[in-house]
């Protein structure tokens, strides 16, 4: 059945806004969010430059889409789901890291840009600062699952600052795209020495 009018046009503008999203995170990667216009945005979509700006708001618009699509992947729901339900530290760890390495490999080249441009446009920084504190929020949670399991709630502080060195924004990113690690060997590697800290972490809280 074919759609009604107002069907039609409500699909080819969902295709036009997702061919915009979809040329601004390519260019965005590929030359930076700075060096990229809205022009060359339209032309790569297909689309006038008038559409850009009516979908989305223009370039920081369609940033912010995109860290928000990234912020919201259902494999930190995933992650956090499976962190709940684990009964050792390592698989606690094995699951965020796990959870990590996925939402890298798909959404690592916006992190990326985020991370570039944060510096230099404040209002990208105060959303990446939004986007940190959620992150972080997350990381919270695996954090008090650990302390759960060993008992140690006096180590909190220390435990989320080793989870957040080695889960953060950087870790997986530094030995997979900067390095050229096998992606599986990164994961298994983080967890090796997360683990270790961890424990000199736990060992600290109960002999302070």
């Amino acid at each position: 059945m074919p759609l009604p009018p107002d069907g039609r046009r409500a699909e080819v503008a969902r295709a036009k806004r997702s061919a915009v999203v979809g040329a601004a995170r390519r260019l965005f990667a590929e030359q930076g969010y700075f060096t990229t216009t809205v022009e060359q945005i339209a032309r790569d979509a297909g689309v006038a430059p008038a559409t850009v700006y009516a979908t989305t708001g223009g370039k920081q618009g369609l940033l912010f889409e995109l860290v928000e699509e990234w912020s919201t992947t259902p494999a930190v729901r995933e992650a956090l789901e499976g962190v709940a339900r684990c009964e050792r530290v390592e698989d606690v760890l094995a699951e965020l890291s796990a959870g990590v390495a996925r939402v890298r490999d798909e959404w690592g080249d916006v992190i990326e840009v985020v991370l570039a441009t944060a510096p230099h446009e404040p209002a990208v920084a105060a959303r990446l600062l939004e986007v940190r504190g959620v992150y972080e929020a997350d990381v919270d949670r695996c954090v008090r699952r650990i302390l759960h399991l060993t008992d140690h709630p006096e180590a909190h502080r220390e435990v989320l600052d080793v989870l957040w060195f080695y889960f953060g924004f950087r870790g997986y990113a530094l030995l997979v795209h900067d390095r050229g690690w096998e992606p599986a060997r990164a994961e298994r590697w983080l967890v090796r020495q997360a683990l270790r800290a961890v424990e000199d972490a736990l060992a600290a809280g109960v002999t302070a």
